[in-house]
């Protein structure tokens, strides 16, 4: 008989301040700026059966507004694997907090000081559950959760910062194409877009990056006073600093519903 033991939520965009959890353990922060420093991670433990997380490393770019990732040694991290005992269970592999048991702790920090540059580099920090050692294929079927934290690096002494333009590339049906180009020299990590005239909004774009010299097409909801404009601002609203005005033409008819 095929059941579920266990459904976890693959998350790949995490970009709060604070911690996330999916499944049976969170992690903390959800974004890593390495310029110049070493970085923490927090994993803990709140479910109720041992957990074994595997660690990698990856570089991060975006080709055709879509995310690539590959292979690196540009990070040092460890530990690679560990295990996470639960809450009131044994220690496990790992570094181990004294106050909580059922944390462990990941250092992450730069190979090679000397390779950093004026321009941000972009990775990605995975850490996955492994399937459970004794699981008998056939058994059951297990959904492994996977956190892809994003890691940033820059050469301290340069000030690096987004730059954002904007260009429309058609509508209808009430969406508008917009393409986003970071021309800067850091990522430009989205939270919101709306318009003067009102009508045009993103809604939430936690999850959303541009990373320099990258470009993203994005198809928001159009409607309202913007329909009878041919001009409008974009308001890009990103995680840090003010938001960034943008100016777009209107393309007829991109508010027509069929």
């Amino acid at each position: 008989m095929l059941t579920i033991k266990r459904f976890g939520l693959g998350v790949l965009g995490l970009v709060l301040a604070g911690s996330a959890a999916a499944a049976n353990f969170s992690v903390s922060p959800l974004r890593l700026d390495l310029t110049g420093r070493r970085a923490v991670v927090v994993v803990a433990h709140e479910g109720d059966t041992p957990l074994e997380l595997k660690v990698e490393a990856k570089s991060w770019t975006q080709v055709d507004g879509k995310d690539v990732y590959s292979d690196t040694s540009d990070l040092n991290f460890f530990p690679k694997q560990f295990t996470l005992p639960t809450p009131t269970g044994g220690q496990g592999k790992g570094k181990v907090s004294n106050a909580n048991p059922n944390q462990r702790f990941i250092s992450v920090s730069i190979a090679d000081k000397g390779a950093m540059s004026g321009t941000e580099k972009a990775y990605r920090l995975f850490i996955t559950e492994l399937p459970p050692p004794h699981h008998e294929a056939g058994e059951s079927v297990v959904i492994r959760t996977s956190f892809g934290i994003p890691a940033f690096v820059s050469d301290p002494k340069a000030k690096v910062s987004a730059k954002l333009s904007a260009s429309v590339e058609g509508g209808g049906a009430g969406l508008i194409k917009v393409r986003l180009t970071n021309q800067g020299t850091a990522h430009a990590h989205l939270k919101s877009i709306t318009s003067n005239p009102a009508g045009i909004t993103s809604g939430e774009m936690d999850e959303w990056y541009v990373l320099p010299g990258a470009s993203h097409l994005y198809s928001l909801p159009i409607s309202g006073s913007v329909c009878s404009a041919s001009q409008a601002t974009l308001s890009i609203n990103l995680d840090q600093g003010k938001p960034i005005a943008v100016p777009v033409s209107i393309p007829s008819g991109a508010c027509k519903s069929g």
